[in-house]
């Protein structure tokens, strides 16, 4: 005790306690108060419920994908001609059916590696993707002298940083499936000059059509409050629609060259095939695929008669 202390008041009694309110009580007791806020430290580090869901509704469809190639994988390993295959095509070749079943294995066997390492890129992406933009895009922008708030500039680093990891995760996968699996069975006809250049126009297509959709799409976001969602779907719904309408005469030329298909027995059976299915078509076009395959394929495109 100080010499001061002598001098001082003595400290006021404590205040008596309230004596309790029933009213208050009651309305404690079904309706409680709610909890304090977590910590910001805790909120920060709580997983958003609709990312739970999207990883959840991801693995799901991923099993079910997996689930119907091991299905079709028993299907391949099943010998001979079936019955069923024999009655819709008549006399089939046991040898060639043979050797269709062992490609159709070969493919079947590396989707099932290509699924399972894409799922998990999908999953690192998630992760990835947040951490670039906040970090390499903001210190880029920031560096150009603009602000954080420029999302159009941020975009663009973002596309040009993401399109080279995606490269270095997809084309050692294109290149076995290409020099090795179609190779194998005689079906590819690419050198690695020509692989090489799809491969990079894919990738500088890829980079247009998504720049194209993402600088409307954040604006659309930025200006259309609380519709923002609604307006952004009816946006991606008509740029995919405006997409499917322009690839065949804008994108796939970049890759084949398409010529009117010459008068004579193809195209009349063309011809009344299509017309059988009920489909309005009338041009057919001659593609130069087998630059890249000798494996048969029939596309199918609907934008302006094609």
């Amino acid at each position: 005790m100080s010499l001061f202390s002598l001098f001082e008041p003595p400290p006021p009694p404590p205040l008596p306690t309230p004596p309790p309110n029933l009213g208050q009580f009651l309305l404690n007791l079904f309706h409680p108060p709610l909890p304090p806020p977590p910590p910001a430290a805790v909120a920060a580090d709580r997983v958003p419920t609709y990312l739970i869901a999207f990883i959840v509704i991801s693995m799901v469809a991923h099993c079910w994908e997996q689930y119907l190639r091991w299905r079709t994988l028993r299907r391949l390993k099943i010998k001979g001609v079936p019955a069923a295959v024999k009655a819709a095509l008549g006399d089939v070749d046991e040898a060639e059916y043979a050797r269709a079943q062992e490609y159709g294995t070969a493919k079947n066997n590396f989707g099932f590696v290509a699924d399972n390492l894409g799922f998990g890129r999908n999953l690192i992406d998630l992760y990835l993707t947040p951490l670039l933009w906040t970090t390499v895009t903001k210190s880029a922008v920031l560096a150009a002298g603009l602000t954080a708030e420029h999302e159009v500039a941020r975009l663009l680093v973002l596309s040009l940083v993401a399109t080279p990891l995606g490269l270095a995760f997809s084309m050692p996968l294109s290149a076995y499936r290409t020099f090795r699996i179609e190779a194998d069975f005689g079906f590819n006809k690419h050198s690695v000059r020509t692989w090489l250049s799809d491969t990079f126009k894919e990738a500088a297509v890829g980079q247009v059509t998504g720049f194209a959709m993402l600088v409307p799409l954040v604006l659309v976001l930025r200006n259309s409050g609380e519709l923002a969602w609604l307006y952004a779907w009816g946006f991606i719904t008509f740029f995919v629609l405006l997409l499917n309408m322009i690839y065949p005469t804008m994108i796939s030329p970049l890759f084949n060259t398409f010529k009117p298909l010459a008068a004579g027995e193809v195209r009349t059976s063309i011809e009344a095939l299509v017309s059988a299915t009920g489909l309005p078509c009338d041009k057919l076009f001659e593609v130069d695929g087998s630059r890249q395959s000798r494996c048969g394929r029939l596309p199918l495109m609907t934008s302006d008669g094609l």
